[in-house]
């Protein structure tokens, strides 16, 4: 009998070692495109911005950010293997419209999306979702913008004066591809959000041969580009997702 208790002892006192992270990945923000044509009054700060909203009927924008999230976590774990999610953003637009609304509120989306992760076999979910926030669209001399901007999309200026730092080009107005987007660590035992990352990337382009800005960049231009940001954004945020406390 002493024996076998020395033998539990001895076995509760043994270093165990947590369960290794099974991750579910899902984004939501491929939906449909914002534009935003800025309308500015001279001495004026005042948002008057045109804005409109394009639906996608293809998930592709989706779709490229979780398979970035899912090289950026192999490039942290080789052997990981996540679970990617196939979440219609469509079907949770309006959900997300008022968690926007209501001040980036994500417990509606997060309680929409777990079960089925959680279905899976995954242990946590890293959720990206979109964000709303200031217009900061990245120039060669800064950053510019005015109003709010969400999500995907494009800022349309018409008459900023550009120069390019290059050959001294200068151009009037530009066309900034923006993604605002917001990425979530889930804990799917708890509930919880362990972690967040705001990320705002965007990149202007203006061009002297172009008679209206929106032509600054051909359309399958703006895709790349597009496309560009969401994996500098999935770059940008997963490395501090994963961190240890």
């Amino acid at each position: 009998m002493r024996l076998l208790l020395f033998l539990l002892a001895f076995a509760a006192a043994l270093p165990t070692h947590a369960q290794k992270p099974v991750y579910a990945v899902a984004s939501i923000v491929g939906d449909r495109l914002m534009v935003v044509v800025a309308e500015k009054s001279v001495g004026s700060n005042i948002d008057r911005n045109r804005r409109e909203f394009y639906p996608l009927n293809s998930p592709a924008l989706d779709n490229g950010l979780i398979l970035a999230v899912q090289d950026a976590l192999q490039d942290s774990d080789p052997i990981a293997k996540p679970i990617l999610l196939g979440v219609s953003a469509k079907a949770l637009g309006e959900t997300q419209a008022r968690a926007l609304d209501e001040g980036n509120d994500s417990k509606p989306l997060i309680d929409a999306i777990a079960p089925a992760a959680r279905k899976a076999g995954a242990t946590h979910l890293i959720l990206a979702l979109k964000h709303r926030d200031d217009a900061r669209l990245r120039t060669a001399n800064g950053m510019v913008g005015l109003g709010k901007l969400e999500g995907l999309g494009f800022y349309v200026d018409a008459v900023m004066e550009m120069v390019n730092e290059q050959n001294g080009e200068r151009s009037i107005g530009f066309v900034a591809p923006f993604a605002y987007i917001r990425f979530l660590l889930v804990d799917l035992g708890t509930g919880a959000t362990l972690r967040e990352k705001v990320v705002r990337e965007s990149h202007a382009v203006a061009n002297q041969k172009a008679t209206v800005p929106w032509e600054a960049l051909p359309a399958d231009q703006k895709v790349k580009l597009l496309q560009q940001l969401i994996r500098a954004a999935v770059a940008d945020a997963v490395p501090e997702l994963l961190e240890k406390p």
